[in-house]
């Protein structure tokens, strides 16, 4: 259902909107613009409808180590009309399914999008550098965290909620390697054996290297 932009009191409409989505009676998100008129009265859509499509395992070759062309979503999403397929996929970023890559032409059916459910199971090589190649003048903080149970999405909205910092070459189903400044941090999350453990591994270079309680505050940000 799409908003009215001329309703009486919208503001107003907005926020019970907002309310009503918090509570699970619909979808409804004031943010970003192009969202804001647009309510999905059945949340069961969303996950039934057109996230299972998205992962439907039949649509991997639709995928390219992870990256869709937003043309080859007419395949995923055939149901739909075509004007209708950037506001799902829009939709699928806020519940931090896939981000969108840069795309100067600014056509949507020709950007692409990376689903990061569908990246490739295994590591890249060569993503952190070894102890006999690291500089002397870069400091490396480990942290292992250890938990029963590690939710198989957990990697993946990481990927998206801070994809800004990630290169999609440098990420995969159980990992991101990330880049602020000088700092670099590897995360790493191992399922086996169980208790599953998760890895942040963070090198910085000469100015953090002169204070180490930053560098451990720079960690923070990365968890």
């Amino acid at each position: 259902m799409y908003l009215n932009q001329e309703v009486n009191n919208l503001p107003l409409v907005k926020r019970a909107l907002e309310t009503l989505s918090l509570w699970g009676e619909c979808v409804y998100f004031s943010q970003p613009e192009e969202l804001a008129g647009t309510v999905i009265l059945h949340p069961d859509f969303l996950t039934k409808e057109v996230m299972a499509k998205l992962f439907n395992p039949t649509f991997c070759s639709t995928f390219d180590n992870g990256i869709v062309k937003h043309f080859d979503l007419q395949g995923i999403w055939s149901k739909y009309p075509a004007p209708l397929r950037p506001t799902l996929l829009a939709l699928m970023e806020r519940f931090e399914v896939c981000f969108e890559l840069e795309n100067s032409s600014h056509d949507f059916g020709k950007g692409r999008s990376l689903v990061s459910s569908h990246l490739p199971e295994t590591e890249p090589a060569n993503l952190w550098p070894s102890s006999s190649s690291s500089s002397t003048n870069e400091d490396e903080i480990c942290r292992v965290m250890t938990f029963n149970v590690i939710p198989k999405e957990l990697v993946s909205r990481l990927i998206v909620r801070l994809h800004k910092r990630v290169s999609p070459t440098k990420c995969w189903r159980y990992g991101l390697y990330i880049i602020q400044g000088e700092v670099k941090a590897l995360v790493r999350v191992e399922t086996e054996p169980v208790p599953a453990e998760t890895t942040t591994s963070v090198l910085a270079g000469r100015l953090a290297n002169k204070d180490k309680l930053q560098l451990k505050n720079r960690l923070n940000l990365f968890l």
